[in-house]
Formats: C-alpha cells, structure tokens, sequence
C-alpha cells in the first residue's frame, strides 16, 4: 500500500508538472490564454538557507513590527544587497490560532528567537480571464487568519467586507509587493460575496484592488477549476513559499500522501457567522473552517485589464548567464543556460528561454568580449572571457628508463620509473610520469624489444631485451666512458658518471644496456693525483675506466714553491 501511495504522489506531480507547461510565460506578440502564468509584483518568498544570511544579519537597520495581535511575537526588516532585496524576520513568540498557541511555525523549523532571511522575488500568477486580465496568485503567498476574533459581537467574523484579511490584502500586501507604476494597472474590482449557506450572512459588495477568489469563481470551469466543490480539484492544489511557512502555514508533511507538500487556502465566501470556505490541501472545498485559523494560506487575487490589448515590450535583461562563460582561443559561443527577463509596457514581466540571438562574439584573440542579446528589437548585453590559447604539445623524449630494461621469456612488462620529458609550442618543457601508454612489448622469444610510448598522440620509443630461460650473465662491458674523466685535485670530490653506457652480454649471445645507476662503481677518489681505474660492478661480472685527476696551476705552485707537499 506504502508503495502504491508513492507511486501515486509521482503520478499526481507528473500530471501537474505537465499541466504546468501551459503555466510558462508566453511570449509578448501570443495571445494570453487561460492557465497562462505571468510575473507581476514582488514579495518575499524562498528562504536564504546559506551564508549570505550572516552577510544580511550584519547590515544596519531597524525591526518593524507585524503587530499581529496587538504583540510583538513577529518582527521584520527589509534591506537591499548586491541588487537584490531580502526580508529578515524574527520569531519572539508562536502565533495564536484558535485561543491557544500553535506549533506550525516550529514544526515547518522556524524556532524562536533565530533570524531568516527570504528573498524578495517577483510573484507569479495563473490568468483566469485573460479578457478582464483576472489574475490569481499561482502558489500560497503567506498566511494569515481571515478574522482575528470569532467575537460575534457587532459583526460576524466571516463577514469579508468587514475582515481583517480583506484590509491586509489591500494595505499590507498591496503596498508591500507592488510599485507605483505596477500599482497604477490594478484595477478597482467590485465584488458581491454571498454565503454559501444562507442570505442571512451574505458579506456585504466591496470595492477592492486586491481580493479573495469566491466560491463561485473556485468552482468556474472557464476559469479551469472543476465545477464540483467536492472533488479533489488537481488546479486548485496550491504549495506555499518559505515565507508563508514561517508565517505559520500548515502543509502536508506525510510521506505516504499523494498530496505531499500541499497547503490549504482561504476563499471570501462566508457559510455561517463564524465558519469561512476555503481549498483544502488536496483541493476540495471546505465550507466549515473557523475564521481565525493563523495556518490557513493566502492566494491573492486581482484584474489588471485586458491582457491582449496593445501590451508591448519595453526592455529585456539578462536574469540567468550562459553556463558557459569562459572560453579559450579557437572556440565557440554557447548561450545554453541564458534566459532573460522580459518587462512588458503593463508592468508585466516574464522569463525568456529562447528566441533571441546573440552576437558580438570572437574567439579569434584573447580578452573580455561583450555579447548583444537581442530579443523582438530589445537589446542587453553581457560579457564573457576569452583565455589565450593554451601551448600545443609538440614532442615526447624518454627521461628516465624504466627500473626494468631485461626480462626473461614470458616475463610481464612493467613501465615503473619511466619518465617521459614533453615539449610544448611555447618552447616549455616539462616532466611527465603518468598518463601515457606503452606498446610493442613481448616475451614469448628472446631479443631486443623496441616499445612505444604515447602521450596524447605523441610517440616515442625505447629498447628492452628480453633474454631466453637458460640464459645467464657472462661478463659486462663499457660501451662508451663518462663524458667527463678529467678531475681537479681535492676539489672534484664525486664521480660524474653522465655519459657512461654499459653493455651486458648472455650466455645466449645476446646483449643489452645496463642502466649505470644498477651498478656498483668504486675505485675513484680525489686525491692524490693521478691515474685512477674505476670498477663498475654489476651481478658478480665487472668492466673497468680510467679517469684522471690533476693539479691546478696555482696548486703546482703550493707545492713546488711553498713546499706544501706537507700539506698537500
């Protein structure tokens, strides 16, 4: 059963997600339809959950009270960083719901006495009538309780000309989440909100710029919502924001719920004197739910006019870069990943994903390049890098042998101590140890074996000898003496042996290189002068060299003139 519910719950956010395409922007120059989305206005929504919040936390500003039942219990500041606004907000004690203190805000994990921090974020909205631009907030945008009191005296608390929430939407949500400009295309709508049960609590006809939708508009397929309150409506599912859930939103938390992560919403359309409608969390409607409920989510609803009348474009701007911004000399421009904020002449604005041309790139030499987006006779610009062009790899020489050079019939080959010298374009060279090949090796005959090194398409090649079974070491030889075998008397202190090649024959005939540094070498020593025979001694076989070691002129005279024969 577990497992059906979660399939279930993947099934039911596929089907949303799907019926969220319609939900993207439409381009200016289309024709808005129902279920559209649009972006108008701004208000705090998702929580700062990294270090930019210690950045927030240390900037100068004062606390405002929410004044949420004549407490301070919530307080909030707003402040502007790096361009973009936030919202700070302080818990000192749990909001009231319902005559006694609720958990809601600690079991969503805002604690008392911590400081959050959201990101003011533009508010997106689902259009219901795109020729009256009826608009409803596409997510729970805070919470709030309908009533503060179910206090019957003087008026019913579900009466929505008179409730608290109707002033909150109209001056604390109006005036915090939209500019004059945006403000100016809100239109006055007049509304009638009859109750659900009787005339008897019918809420009087206002006049409002903000509002709740009614039952009557929940239910209104045109607006597409199903026409039965009772079903568990898939498009009237809403999810609040962090802000909301610090305000106190309830949300469903149950793992095995197809409607996981679900919250309920308020509607204005009254049932008794102190019972209000409003959308569950898997989308019916509820007609009995007390006025004062603190956890219960707000979807602001509002008209703007006429969507398809002479809305047109007034600028573009870059909302997200290229994931690509650094190139190197030679490559070529990708713009995946840019998107662009377009602002239409309504006050409008949409996320731009594609359509648009960039131009004014050239990775023909190396610097900042500023790239022209244009989009419907808009422009922004942007800047990307391009790096100089790295150094080509022009040639690979063997460094340093491997440890192993002789083998024996069937013996495996081992690259260990190879060491590759790599030269570039530059005229750079450096030591390379790993990431090369070797080729060419086998042991099933006897002989000398020549191998292939490979480095990113480089080659080189080397010599190693494979010696049959029986074979066995018969005497060494010296190919070739040291490049240096003059010395100077006392000063020379070590044998150079640069230069020195040793060749070892086998029983078999056959002869291979001996690297010097596997052989012992004795005999040399820098005093006194003179002819000295040094012995190179390798697996119990010997070869031998002279080098020569001689005074300087001045040490001539030491010992001739100065008698420092005694010394020297």
């Amino acid at each position: 059963m577990k497992r059906t519910k979660r399939i279930l719950s993947v099934l039911l956010s596929l089907i949303i997600a799907l019926a969220g395409l319609a939900a993207l922007c439409v381009p200016a120059n289309a024709v808005y339809k129902v279920g559209d989305t649009l972006e108008y206005g701004s208000y705090p929504q998702t929580e700062v959950t990294d270090t930019l919040g210690d950045t927030l936390n240390a900037m100068s500003g004062s606390w405002t009270s929410y004044g949420y039942n004549d407490s301070d219990c919530m307080m909030y500041r707003d402040v502007t960083y790096n361009n973009a606004k936030y919202r700070g907000v302080v818990i000192t004690s749990n909001r009231p719901i319902t005559g006694s203190y609720s958990n809601t805000q600690k079991d969503n994990g805002y604690l008392k006495n911590n400081v959050y921090w959201f990101k003011i974020e533009p508010i997106r909205w689902r259009v219901l009538d795109p020729s009256t631009g009826f608009l409803l907030c596409d997510s729970i945008i805070d919470s709030q309780p309908f009533s503060t009191s179910l206090s019957t005296s003087g008026y019913n608390p579900c009466n929505y000309a008179r409730s608290t929430i109707r002033t909150w939407l109209n001056n604390n949500f109006y005036n915090t989440a939209f500019t004059a400009t945006e403000k100016s295309a809100i239109q006055t709508t007049a509304l009638t909100t009859p109750s659900a049960l009787s005339p008897d609590y019918d809420s009087p006809s206002t006049n409002d710029k903000i509002f709740l939708l009614s039952m009557e508009e929940a239910t209104k397929k045109a607006y597409g919502f199903s026409e039965d309150a009772a079903t568990c409506d898939m498009r009237k599912l809403m999810e609040g924001s962090d802000y909301a859930k610090c305000q106190g939103l309830w949300y469903c938390k149950d793992v095995q719920s197809v409607y996981i992560d679900f919250s309920c919403w308020w509607l204005r359309t009254p049932w008794s004197p102190v019972f209000v409608c409003g959308v569950e969390h898997d989308g019916h409607i509820n007609d009995t739910i007390a006025a004062n409920h603190v956890n219960f989510g707000i979807c602001p609803a509002m008209k703007i006019g006429n969507l398809n009348a002479g809305v047109t474009l007034n600028s573009i701007a870059v909302k997200t870069m290229p994931s690509k911004t650094v190139y190197n000399v030679g490559e070529s421009f990708s713009q995946s990943g840019l998107t662009l904020t377009a602002t239409y002449s309504d006050g409008s604005k949409e996320t731009i994903k594609s359509g648009f041309t960039c131009s004014g790139f050239s990775s023909a030499a190396a610097g900042t390049k500023t790239i022209t987006v244009t989009y419907q006779g808009k422009t922004t610009t942007f800047t990307v890098t391009v790096n100089p062009a790295a150094a080509a790899l022009t040639g690979i020489a063997v460094k340093t042998m491997p440890s192993k050079t002789v083998y024996n019939v069937g013996d495996s080959f081992s690259q260990s101590g190879l060491t590759l010298t790599a030269t570039y374009s530059d005229g750079s060279s450096k030591t390379i140890s790993s990431g090369f090949t070797c080729s060419g090796f086998n042991s099933s005959s006897a002989g000398t074996k020549t191998i292939t090194v490979t480095y990113q398409g480089k080659t080189t090649t080397f010599t190693v000898t494979v010696k049959s079974a029986a074979a066995t070491l018969t005497g060494i030889a010296i190919k070739a003496a040291p490049s240096k075998t003059v010395y100077t008397y006392r000063r020379d202190k070590n044998l150079d042996i640069t230069g020195l090649e040793v060749e070892a024959t086998y029983s078999d005939g056959s002869k291979t290189p001996i690297d010097p540094a596997a052989c012992t070498i004795s005999g040399y020593s820098a005093k006194p002068a003179g002819n000295k025979t040094i012995t190179v001694a390798y697996e119990g076989q010997t070869a031998q060299f002279t080098v020569t070691v001689q005074y300087l002129w001045w040490q001539r005279i030491i010992r001739i003139v100065l008698l420092g024969f005694l010394w020297y």
